[in-house]
């Protein structure tokens, strides 16, 4: 049997699968973006209760998988839970929209330790703070920039995007129509 790998990792996305099973986004501190498949986790008194929701914080044990994209959860310590980005659904709405970019950005299993720091660094900033429409433009000018593309150009993100062959965040739209509080 395979050695368990372990790494710091945020949920970004989840779905059900079968009766049971949830597949769950990471982007991780040494793996770059995975899969993995937590079985059982939707059976009542499963270990994974409670530890797995959106943008949680946890060191997780996998085994990767060779022939499938998806890997399977062993372990997960929950770490922080960042409880207070809950207060406003935009927010919940911008940290998936700066998941996607970085999903169009990277490949899976390719280490992207300087993304998952800005992702982190956002999450942490609007657990705690109010959202800006200036926090948008700065991650995008961030995350286009550890991708090596020029950020000096005044075409909005999605043009940038479409002109160096990556895809569009679906949610670029949703974030277009925000309206922010002065």
């Amino acid at each position: 049997m395979k050695c368990p790998l372990s790494t710091e990792g945020l949920l970004t996305h989840k779905f059900p699968f079968q009766n049971s099973d949830l597949i769950i986004t990471w982007i991780t501190k040494d793996h770059g973006r995975i899969k993995t498949i937590a079985k059982g986790a939707l059976r009542p008194g499963s270990p994974y209760q409670g530890r797995l929701d959106l943008y949680y914080r946890c060191e997780i044990q996998f085994i990767s998988k060779v022939k499938s994209e998806i890997d399977t959860l062993k372990e997960i310590e929950l770490k922080t839970a960042y409880l207070g980005i809950r207060r406003d659904y935009k927010i919940l709405q911008v940290l998936h929209y700066f998941s996607e970019i970085i999903e169009s950005l990277t490949e899976p299993r390719t280490p992207i330790e300087l993304y998952y720091d800005l992702f982190y660094k956002a999450l942490h900033y609007l657990n705690e703070k109010e959202l800006r429409s200036e926090l948008i433009q700065r991650f995008e000018k961030k995350a286009l920039h550890l991708s090596g593309i020029a950020i000096d150009s005044p075409l909005p993100i999605h043009r940038i995007l479409e002109a160096n062959g990556y895809r569009v965040p679906m949610s670029y739209s949703k974030i277009q129509k925000l309206h922010f509080s002065s």
